[in-house]
């Protein structure tokens, strides 16, 4: 009819003003750009840095000499800490908690990093057969998607690197037999992967990616 107005948003009242969003809109901007550099150019940057090539694309250089004590020093002062924690797994150093470290030092850890080689190596083995198919590697856009792990906690891979730490950590004393397990999936793995990133090891890493998580190496 002529002389009516044009319907509103919302039924009626004043039009959306689309300055009003510019807040939550400069920080999902923000937050996208974050993730960009993070998942992608500081990806690119790392690759090229140590020099990881299409000839080896699946290298990983393992930790040497002062670096895995490094990284020792720091899952024995976490596991010292989550042992007076009142949350997680308290106590589960029994009371003998520096003969408990030792044992666990002697028998764990280097099972602990020899499960890590073996999951990086399986994962971009599967990334090479089921993600860049026939062909191989032969750009280093594929080179970068090789060495994108996505995984999540139905994973295969994860599920055996899960079981072969847990049958090694019977000096640990967990309250139920489902904490070992967690203790595995989630408090030693993030601390592990999240010291690597500190170290230059890999890329980054990223707990909470899509359901997932992601290793960038």
């Amino acid at each position: 009819m002529a002389g009516r107005n044009p319907p509103t948003l919302g039924g009626g009242g004043s039009q959306p003003k689309i300055e009003e969003s510019l807040p939550q809109l400069a920080e999902c901007r923000d937050k996208s750009l974050k993730l960009f550099k993070l998942t992608y150019e500081d990806h690119v940057a790392f690759i090229r840095k140590n020099r990881i090539g299409l000839e080896d694309p699946l290298s990983f250089k393992k930790l040497e000499g002062s670096r895995i004590e490094d990284l020792k020093k720091v899952v024995e002062d976490f596991l010292r800490k989550e042992n007076k924690s009142w949350f997680g797994f308290k106590d589960f150093l029994g009371e003998m908690p520096d003969e408990t470290l030792a044992s666990f030092n002697a028998k764990a850890f280097p099972l602990i990093l020899d499960e890590m080689y073996t999951l990086i190596q399986d994962l971009l083995k599967f990334n090479l057969e089921h993600k860049i198919g026939e062909g191989g590697v032969s750009s280093y856009p594929k080179l970068v998607s090789l060495r994108t792990l996505y995984f999540g906690c139905d994973s295969k891979i994860l599920s055996k690197f899960e079981k072969s730490i847990a049958q090694s950590l019977d000096m640990l004393r967990f309250r139920e037999e489902d904490d070992c397990r967690r203790f595995v999936s989630y408090s030693l793995f993030d601390l592990i992967f999240t010291e690597l990133v500190k170290g230059g090891e890999i890329a980054s890493y990223i707990p909470k990616f899509a359901k997932s998580r992601c290793l960038f190496l």
